[in-house]
């Protein structure tokens, strides 16, 4: 079962931080929520929340990662998401008073701030919060839209490229610099072919066809059985075979490649010895 922990405490104000649309919430409301949470230890498989759970407040992860998931009636395991720190799960449910719509579990040992729901009604009485809250909302809402309309409209290429690009989380990748302890990795390399495949709906064999595209022209890399980027740009192209992202996606997207080449020469390495072996 899931363990509470009393140590490593620090944790919890660590993953509030973490959080990009807590960036500009007054100290003293992160200090009330942070008072209020509790640290969960759940191992590789263990569940964290079930979908059709009712709302109890929010799950944000500290370390390691979930799955966003669900198991249709015949049995198919359809994988919504990979989440990382970072990443708060539950806010819906708090706010709307229906249940979980998704199940979530440990891809591997996670730790997890859990802040309950009353500690988070509380913080939304302050303007800036509810605002900032909001915001948020209306990011994931076109960030659905958009993947309705490429499951529905876009070649698998194209939605390929979409998921690797982490679409779903583009508001919660920190901005800061590679050395700040706060940055992410915009493409952790622990993303695997049967999740992508999942993710996609489609059979591993379609999808190691698309994929192979990608690695001959060095947008992506394998490491065993897990894919990394490392050329946003180049993925970009696919991204936009019909039209172009919203601007702001499509700058931070950019960024997200400028940061992996200052934080990884290797990359630089890489593209040089495709240049030269290519005719």
């Amino acid at each position: 079962m899931a363990k509470r922990l009393t140590h490593h405490l620090e944790l919890i104000p660590q993953a509030l931080r973490a959080v990009r649309c807590f960036d500009d919430w007054p100290a003293e409301v992160l200090a009330r929520m942070t008072a209020a949470a509790e640290l969960w230890h759940y191992e590789k498989g263990q569940v964290v929340a079930e979908r059709g759970d009712p709302p109890k407040g929010l799950w944000i992860i500290a370390s390691g990662s979930l799955t966003s998931h669900r198991t249709a009636p015949n049995g198919k395991y359809y994988l919504h998401g990979v989440l990382w720190p970072g990443y708060m799960i539950g806010l819906m449910p708090v706010l709307d008073d229906w249940p979980m719509p998704w199940s979530h579990a440990a891809r591997r040992d996670s730790h997890v701030a859990f802040v309950p729901r009353a500690a988070l009604v509380e913080a939304l009485n302050d303007a800036r919060c509810l605002r900032d809250i909001s915001t948020l909302l209306c990011q994931r809402s076109r960030v659905d839209g958009e993947t309705i309309f490429t499951r529905t409209a876009e070649s698998l290429n194209c939605r390929l490229a979409k998921t690797l690009a982490y679409l779903p989380r583009r508001s919660l990748i920190p901005i800061d610099d590679p050395g700040d302890p706060s940055w992410a990795d915009p493409s952790p390399i622990d993303l695997t072919q049967e999740e992508l495949a999942a993710t996609l709906g489609v059979a591993r064999q379609t999808l190691n066809r698309a994929l192979q595209l990608f690695l001959q022209e060095g947008i992506v890399v394998r490491d065993g059985d897990a894919i990394r980027v490392v050329n946003f740009r180049k993925l970009l192209a696919y991204m936009e075979e019909n039209e172009p992202l919203y601007q702001d996606w499509r700058a931070e997207i950019v960024t997200w490649d400028e940061r992996l080449r200052r934080s990884d020469p290797s990359i630089a390495a890489l593209e040089a010895r495709m240049q030269g072996a290519r005719p």
